[in-house]
């Protein structure tokens, strides 16, 4: 029994063995196939022709060109393929009614293509912030980007490219400018946006007084003012808060001698920016040559006389009492012309007389022309 035994285990493990090896060449050969197959399924491709389509950003084009099948007819579909229209523009069709904030899809194919080309148009880019600022009384406008942008002045101008930051020639009246980034042919332009850039406030309110000689309506720290050429602003700040005029003798007149015709000149004003706001329109102040007094006036005891072939041209004159110090801006002129001879009563021996050509206005240009210098004579009688 023993032998037996040993005979059928020989044979039970040779059955086996064989077992394996089918099973094994089995297992090998369905994975081969499986593998063949993974492989085809990789490098499997679609078949069949389609058009050549190139999007232009730059111009909103998109130009449909023939592709290996030679289609002489192109069509376009903006509905997913669910309905196509044909493009008899050369194969040229805009896109820019096409654009939208989000990526879309447009389909085309030609007559004797068997593949759609599916091209996506790209999203619009809505990243780029601008912003309106004045720092030290100055405005600028700030972007999000450091990249090259373009901008337009206002809803219809033409884009140009964005070189100066800087607003100071849009504010005399205020202005709404849009910016966005360029497009090329191979990306979209940007998201429109706007920045409105704000009006300056109105220059100060300043005006010759023709007959004191100065310039009045300033304000202590907050005009400024420059002459002729000068690019620098010289801060209007008397010792005397209080006062709001500037002498024009003091102020363009050498060593501010008195009576002495005072120069043309242009004075420039405007009211100093703060952190908040730009500073003023400025405002021109042109000042004439001041005439000087012909010697035209004679004083016989307190009687005075102008002697000018002109009788409507106006003089004036004041009255300086000899324990009085004469000042432009306190003195009581009295208009006379050379029609007849004035009589100042209250004139007594010692008192001064002061006569000039009273201070008129251009009636074309509106230019106050300052009164002239003065005469001054001296009362040694008085008129009974």
């Amino acid at each position: 029994m023993k032998k037996i035994f040993k005979n059928h285990e020989g044979k039970d493990t040779l059955f086996m063995k064989n077992i394996s090896k089918v099973t094994i060449a089995f297992l090998v050969i369905l994975g081969i196939t499986f593998a063949t197959r993974q492989e085809a399924q990789a490098t499997t491709v679609v078949t069949g022709t389609q058009v050549k389509v190139v999007v232009d950003y730059l111009e909103e084009t998109a130009v449909v060109t023939a592709g290996t099948g030679g289609s002489t007819k192109f069509y376009i579909s903006t509905d997913n393929e669910k309905s196509w229209e044909m493009i008899e523009t050369y194969g040229i069709i805009d896109i820019s009614t096409l654009l939208a904030k989000k990526e879309i899809i447009v389909c085309f194919k030609g007559n004797k293509d068997t593949v759609t080309n599916k091209v996506t148009l790209q999203a619009e880019d809505s990243t780029l912030k601008a912003a309106y600022v004045v720092t030290n009384g100055v405005g600028s406008i700030t972007f999000s980007t450091t990249a090259q942008l373009e901008y337009r002045k206002g809803a219809n101008g033409n884009w140009k490219t964005v070189i100066d930051a800087s607003t100071m020639m849009y504010e005399i009246k205020g202005a709404t400018l849009f910016f966005r980034t360029p497009a090329t042919t191979i990306k979209r332009a940007g998201k429109v946006i706007s920045v409105k850039v704000s009006k300056r406030p109105a220059a100060p309110s300043v005006k010759v007084d023709g007959s004191k000689l100065i310039i009045s309506g300033l304000n202590s720290g907050a005009t400024e003012y420059r002459i002729g050429d000068s690019p620098a602003w010289t801060p209007f700040k008397p010792t005397d808060t209080k006062v709001k005029a500037l002498d024009l003798t003091a102020l363009l007149v050498t060593n501010a001698v008195a009576n002495v015709a005072i120069p043309a000149a242009i004075i420039e004003f405007h009211t100093v920016g703060s952190g908040k706001k730009v500073s003023s329109v400025i405002k021109i102040v042109e000042i004439p040559l001041q005439l000087t007094m012909p010697a035209v006036v004679s004083v016989s005891g307190s009687s005075i006389t102008i002697n000018d072939a002109d009788t409507k041209k106006a003089y004036e004159y004041t009255l300086v009492k000899k324990t009085a110090v004469f000042s432009l801006t306190t003195a009581k002129w009295t208009q006379i012309t050379s029609a007849r001879v004035t009589v100042d009563k209250k004139a007594e021996i010692g008192d001064k007389i002061l006569v000039r050509i009273k201070s008129t206005v251009d009636k074309t240009t509106k230019q106050v022309i300052p009164a002239s210098t003065y005469i001054e004579i001296t009362i040694t009688s008085v008129t009974k």
